[in-house]
Order: structure tokens, then sequence, then C-alpha cells
């Protein structure tokens, strides 16, 4: 008894060290403050939050603006109070705004020669949060790193690049959307299944096998080959992990059995992208494999306790083939998030091949563009 709680303190320190260490990456790699810039065909004079924003007759370098952006973002010392501008001679005009981060909208006014417009601008989130899912992860499975985050809900935003409509007297947001569905481009996907529910067959199970359980891991690569369709092939694995969060505490299985399922699945599925939404449908191959440990007891290995398959440990896996079915909502450019169903029908080289099985998993997924047609 005292071996285990003495682990245990030692287990929940350390995890308390490594929450204290990661829990703040989410707002040190987005920063503090949102850079973002308005385009427009004609001269403008702006008004972001009373401070006024007027242009001076300055090009600079295009192929300067990002390292120019980057520069200013990571010197600034007093946010708060800093707003800066820079203007091209030639059309379009552009003006580069820095603002302190918040999930709140700017107001913003608009004055030109002939007319003032007032507008709001709304804040998304930042993608460089939400394209991380290590700090997603992190900030998931540890209870403190929830709480950080909500502390600090305003640093995972930023303001949007724009242009301005001074026809219609509106901001166009850009698209971040559109310039990843493009036809020819090649995206890799990875994420996390991090809930999964199992119906399972296993021949010496001799009945029906129903499990639930948490994470996994996933990759894809996906290939445009038409506007808004795709083509995905994907490799992940399930288990069946029984919290939804790391647990500092080492468990004793001595006089007990332990059982785990896993699954492989191999899909190749078509993709159609609706808005914020997909759907895809498609072929599955599955390695399913149960676990069975048997823990007798340490200080009398004679003592009886229930095992219900036997005494001995053993391992049992086939594979299955059936279909895939998934729906993803994008909550950014670069995350998804959604269900992916895959039942299965037949069982290769193995007893009572014609099986219905299934897999049922909520899954998080982040896209890396590797190559863009244009």
């Amino acid at each position: 008894m005292w071996t285990f709680i003495k682990k245990s303190f030692i287990n929940i320190v350390f995890l308390g060290l490594i929450a204290l260490l990661f829990n703040s990456c989410s707002v040190f790699f987005t920063k503090s403050v949102s850079v973002f810039k308005i385009t427009s065909d004609i001269p403008v004079t702006w008004i972001m939050n009373k401070d006024t924003i007027t242009f001076e007759k300055e090009k600079t370098a295009l192929d300067d603006w990002d390292k120019n952006i980057w520069n200013k973002r990571t010197s600034l010392k007093n946010p708060e109070k800093y707003s800066v501008y820079e203007s091209y001679l030639n059309n379009p005009y552009v003006t580069l705004f820095t603002t302190p981060k918040s999930f709140k909208k700017i107001n913003l006014t608009a004055i030109t020669d002939s007319s003032t417009y007032y507008l709001k601008h709304t804040p998304r989130p930042d993608t460089n949060y939400t394209s991380k899912p290590a700090l997603l992860f992190i900030d998931i499975v540890t209870i403190s790193g929830i709480f950080y985050v909500l502390a600090n809900i305003g640093q995972l935003y930023e303001y949007p690049n724009a242009h301005f409509n001074h026809k219609f007297g509106t901001l166009e947001i850009d698209n971040r959307w559109k310039r990843l569905y493009k036809k020819g481009n090649y995206i890799f996907s990875y994420g996390i299944p991090y809930a999964n529910f199992y119906s399972t067959f296993p021949n010496r199970a001799a009945s029906q096998r129903i499990v639930s359980g948490f994470f996994g891991i996933s990759g894809a690569l996906d290939w445009q080959y038409k506007n808004k369709h795709s083509l995905t092939l994907e490799c992940n694995a399930l288990t069946d992990f029984f919290a939804p969060f790391i647990l500092p505490f080492d468990f004793d299985y001595n006089g007990s059995t332990r059982q785990q399922t896993n699954r492989i699945n191999f899909s190749l599925y078509d993709n159609f992208h609706l808005r914020r939404f997909s759907f895809g449908y498609g072929l599955n191959l599955s390695q399913v494999r149960w676990n069975y440990w048997v823990y007798p007891d340490k200080e009398d290995p004679e003592k009886e306790f229930y095992a219900p398959f036997g005494l001995e440990s053993f391992s049992e896996r086939y594979w299955s083939g059936g279909a895939v079915i998934n729906t993803f909502w994008k909550f950014s450019p670069c995350g998804r998030l959604g269900v992916v169903y895959r039942p299965s029908f037949c069982r290769f080289n193995y007893a009572n091949s014609w099986k219905y099985e299934h897999s049922i998993s909520i899954e998080a997924k982040w896209n890396i563009l590797l190559k863009s047609k244009d």
C-alpha cells in the first residue's frame, strides 16, 4: 500500500511539472499580438480603436513583406499602444495593422475622399495554434491545461487579412478555405482518434464483445482531383485506453485479468467538401487484435481468482474487410473534427467468416499542404 502511494505521489509531481512546462505552449507559440493587412483600390485613412492611421508615400518590396511582419511582431514591447501601417504607391494599397489579440471584434473607420465607413473586424482561431495538434493534445490531456487555455482564450484568436471594397463599404475576408481545397493540391493530414467504440466477434470469446476507449493515431494523403473533391489514402491505429486523459497512477493487476482491443485500418475513400463540412465514403481493410492477459497473485500464485477466458494469456488476431463512412466539420482551414464509421462484413482465413463488426471513432485531424497547383 505504501509503495502504491509513494509511486502515485511521484507521478503526480512529475505530471504537474510537465503541465507547468507545456500548458503555456498555446500562448507562447501564438504570441500576444495579431498582425493583419487590409488592401484597397484607393487611398484610405483608417481609424482603429480611435487611433488614426494615415498613408505614407513609401514603397516596400513585396518580397520583404512577411519578414517585416515577423520582425515587428516579435519585437513589440507595448502592443496595446502600438499600431503600424505601410502603404504601396501602386495598387492595391496595403495597410498593415498590429493589435493585441482578442476574441472580440475591433472597430475600424475607413475615411475616403468621398465617404466615411464604420466597420467591425471579426477575429478567427489562430492557425499557429489550431494547426499544431501537439499543443491541443497537451492542453486536452492535462486537466490544468484546460483551465490555462480558458484563462487565455483571447490569445488563441487572430484578425484575418481582408480587402476593403469601397464601392459597397465592406471588408472581404481572405478565404483560406478555397486555397486549400483547389484542384491539383496534395494534402497530408494527421490526427488523433480520441474516442473509439468497437463491436467484435473473436472466436475464443464465443460471443459479441462491445467495448469502448480512448486514443489512437492516424495519417492520410489527400489528392484534390477536382475542386471540392478529393481521394484519400489513410492508415490509422485505434486502441481502448479506459481514460480520456493521462492518469498519474500505476495500476496493479495482481490477481486479476486484463483485456485490450486494438484495430489497424487501411482505407481508400472519396471526399466531397461543402463549405465547412466534408463527407467521405470508400473501402476499408482492418486488422483486429484482441489481447487477454492473466496476472496471478504475486504473493500466492495458487490463489484462485476470476478469469473469464482461462488462466493462460493469449492474443487473437484476424483481418476483415468492409467500408468506411465519415463526416467532418472544419473548425479551421487546418483542423477538422468528425465521426468515422467503419463496418466490416467479411473476415479472411478465419472461422465464421461472414460476421458484422464495426468501429466508430470521434476524431480530430490537421492538414498540411504539401503541393499546390498555384
